[in-house]
């Protein structure tokens, strides 16, 4: 881990299904290899099962963002 790593935030869209349709790293943690790694499982997901209708409606345009830590 690097010194004063900060939390790496993704931004994701989904679709019907919960399909991932896009993703994109808003904030760095500032370690190049920590975002690459946040990137390159997020382009593994395909979908996320289960994901309720109402909430894909709701952020289907605007997306959400998660916040990643690394310790």
């Amino acid at each position: 881990r690097t010194p004063n790593m900060r939390p790496i935030v993704l931004k994701v869209r989904f679709g019907p299904g919960g399909r991932l349709l896009e993703y994109k790293l808003v904030s760095s943690s500032g370690d190049a290899r920590a975002d690459q790694s946040i990137r390159d499982a997020a382009q593994l997901v395909k979908a996320v099962p289960n994901l309720p209708e109402s909430f894909i409606a709701a952020y289907q345009k605007s997306g959400i963002e998660i916040e990643f830590t690394v310790e």
